[in-house]
């Protein structure tokens, strides 16, 4: 378990719970010449919010996905878009952005989350012991004392029975008298008794013992004590945060309140009403028990203020109570509809998959890039690039390596490099071993694999189609051994005959399925690795189009053929010729940073060919938003975005050619699926 499996579902509640709260705070602000009544409720449900998690709701709501009818595919296709992993591990110094800084993967920590929990535990423990002492003084109080149900002389019980009718209590309320010095209260949740101290009656004249019994008799009407002892709950459960203890006191003060209102409401008399509290005040000691309600909480002095002055409130307009319950119920359903999107959105994408599988069969990727230099600006040659297809996250145990052979990496020996063949892995970290997680290269020949100087983290991205850069930007891998990035092997793996030839930007675009299963084989294997997979929200960029025009739709939609495979390094472009001819299915860049120019062009490639182009290196997710869906041509074009810089750490300047091609990065939040490992171990040498 990681220091973020434990913290973050709870910070999200928290701050879920905490801006509720905030906007009931605004509410009762605007009632604040209503009823008390009304403020109660509104503060009672912002507790409540704390014992019912928002994700809950959007976990119920995914249980009634058949409700929603099913839009059209491609809809479906883009909403669950936002969950799949993107891989285009472009980290060549010449790309058009700077490397980001190397963010750390969440390091695993099981005792931290152990002594939060038991810190959690001795704090709910105290209170739940606490107010269990008060609770069994308070019943065994209740039990020694004398009940005065059947002595019909008594004048207090005579006088409540009178009172019950005015005050619309329907059964009649058990008076307890007691020796004890303590003030009256009602006392149980769903039999409330009333405590009575012996002698109190005679310091009370008639219009004010009345009024002490009204406003014990409003709290049995409210039912007060139940609503107390589950806002205690609360208290028990979230004891560490102010805001809960800061509505417990709001909750006292509205219900005392609403309990004056109620009593000058019956005819009680300010003047008497508030001598009485005065004479209880002299004569008893507090409540005992913080859910036994009494007739002294709150500030007193307010009170007696507020009684003396028996300014009327305003009912609740019908208006505004509609506008309430309207509130409530959309608080209550949206999370409820938003689950029930996410549901369905999960149920349709398998067939969508699978229609797009069939229509992209037939097409492999390979972008070459040029190395950097100053001038001048020069084409490399491209070849055709599929979109990503979708494969299982659970390893297909058919697909193994032959014979397979891993080493700690040599620290002294220099970096491998990029992952050869089009420009899809990470550079390598140079001498020294690895410089962050997604050091290392891939080298894949017929029949061979070869991974150098690669860390466990990297492994895992490349087995998963995982974008090794983005997942470190935006901790879409978590969990793992603190050995995780830091610690590098050599691998080498014999590949079955019969395999399809990808190439290592296939594997790096996660567009090699039975290569990525077989790695993932070889991590459960060999590093015992056991995974699950979650949700969470991101940064994204929405890719839209804003002005066709340089970016057009390809006239012949047909998919490109597949290229021939490569029989050798890319022929270099001859300085000062023409550019190779591009093909079908091609996508081109060259850049010249210092001059500040770009030249892009592309035939008859997807958006996505783009996407996973800069994925990893904007700071954000891009998902493909722009319509309509296609083949796009991009005519050779020249674009002056001013000098930028390529160092680690540079601001990205694809925004701004995005913006000059006619498109535009949305910046917004959506969902993404991550990866946690919940158990790797190091494997043994051979």
């Amino acid at each position: 378990m990681t220091l973020t499996d434990f913290a973050t579902p709870l910070a999200d509640h928290l701050w879920q719970s905490t801006i509720f709260a905030i906007a009931a705070g605004v509410l009762t602000l605007a009632l604040r010449k209503n009823h008390a009544r009304a403020r109660f409720w509104i503060w009672w449900i912002a507790s409540l919010k704390f014992l019912i998690p928002f994700a809950l709701l959007v976990d119920l709501g995914g249980q009634f996905a058949w409700v929603i009818e099913q839009g059209p595919a491609t809809s479906l296709l883009v909403i669950e878009g936002f969950a799949q992993p993107f891989s285009s591990d472009l980290s060549s110094p010449s790309s058009l952005y700077g490397a980001p800084a190397q963010l750390s993967p969440e390091i695993p920590s099981s005792a931290m989350p152990d002594a939060m929990v038991a810190i959690w535990l001795c704090g709910s423990s105290l209170l739940l012991m606490r107010w269990g002492m008060r609770w069994n003084y308070v019943r065994k109080l209740s039990g020694r004392a004398n009940r005065t149900d059947f002595w019909t002389s008594d004048r207090e019980l005579q006088t409540s029975r009178r009172l019950e009718e005015v005050a619309g209590v329907r059964k009649p309320l058990a008076i307890v008298r007691s020796s004890a010095a303590v003030e009256p209260f009602v006392f149980g949740l769903f039999r409330p008794v009333l405590i009575w101290p012996a002698g109190l009656s005679e310091k009370l004249g008639k219009g004010e013992l009345e009024a002490i019994l009204l406003h014990e008799l409003s709290h049995v009407r409210r039912r007060d004590n139940l609503t107390s002892a589950m806002h205690m709950i609360v208290e028990a459960l979230f004891w560490f945060h102010p805001l809960v203890w800061w509505l417990g006191a709001r909750l006292v003060h509205e219900r005392e309140k609403a309990c004056d209102e109620d009593v000058l409401r019956w005819g009680g008399t300010p003047k008497v009403y508030a001598e009485g509290i005065l004479k209880v005040c002299e004569f008893c000691l507090e409540t005992p028990l913080l859910c036994g309600a009494g007739i002294t909480g709150a500030d007193l002095k307010k009170r007696i203020e507020g009684i003396m002055k028996n300014r009327s409130a305003r009912r609740l307009s019908w208006r505004t109570a509609v506008l309430l319950g309207l509130a409530a119920i959309l608080t209550l359903t949206m999370p409820l509809i938003a689950g029930a999107v996410q549901a369905m959105s999960r149920q349709s994408h398998a067939q969508v998959v699978a229609r797009l599988e069939s229509a992209v069969k037939t097409l492999t990727t390979a972008i070459a890039l040029p190395e950097r230099a100053p001038a001048p600006v020069q084409l490399a040659p491209a070849q055709p690039v599929a979109p990503r297809v979708a494969f299982p996250i659970a390893p297909v145990q058919s697909e193994k390596f032959e014979i397979i052979s891993i080493r700690p990496a040599d620290p002294s020996a220099p970096g491998a490099g990029g992952a050869r063949g089009g420009g899809g892995g990470q550079r390598g970290g140079g001498g020294g071993g690895p410089a962050g997680p997604c050091t290392g290269g891939v080298m894949l020949t017929p029949g061979r694999i070869v991974l150098r100087n690669v860390t466990l983290y990297r492994l895992v991205t490349v087995a998963y189609g995982k974008n090794c850069r983005l997942s470190t930007e935006q901790t879409l891998l978590a969990g793992g051994p603190e050995w995780l990035s830091n610690t590098a092997f050599d691998i080498s793996a014999t590949i079955p005959e019969g395999t399809p030839s990808y190439t290592p930007t296939n594997l790096a675009n996660g567009e090699a399925p039975k290569l990525q299963a077989m790695l993932q084989n070889m991590l459960a294997d060999r590093f015992n690795l056991s995974i699950r997979r979650e949700m969470k929200e991101i940064p994204i960029y929405n890719l839209v189009m804003v002005k066709p025009g340089r970016v057009i739709l390809s006239a012949d939609q047909t998919p490109p053929p597949p290229p021939a495979p490569p029989t050798g390094p890319p022929t270099p472009p001859v300085p000062g010729g023409p550019p190779p001819e591009l093909p079908r299915g091609g996508f081109g860049v060259g850049v010249d940073p210092p001059a500040g120019l770009v030249r892009i062009r592309a035939k008859a490639v997807p958006i996505q060919t783009i996407i996973n182009f800069i994925q990893g290196g904007v700071g954000r997710m891009v998902i493909d938003k722009v319509e309509p869906k296609g083949l796009y041509d991009i005519p050779e074009v020249e674009l002056n975005v001013g000098p930028y810089d390529v160092t680690p750490g540079a601001v990205t300047v694809w925004p701004e050619i995005m913006s000059q091609l006619g498109m535009k990065m949305e910046p917004t939040r959506g969902p993404a699926e991550s990866i946690v490992i919940v158990r790797a171990e190091r494997p043994s040498e051979n």
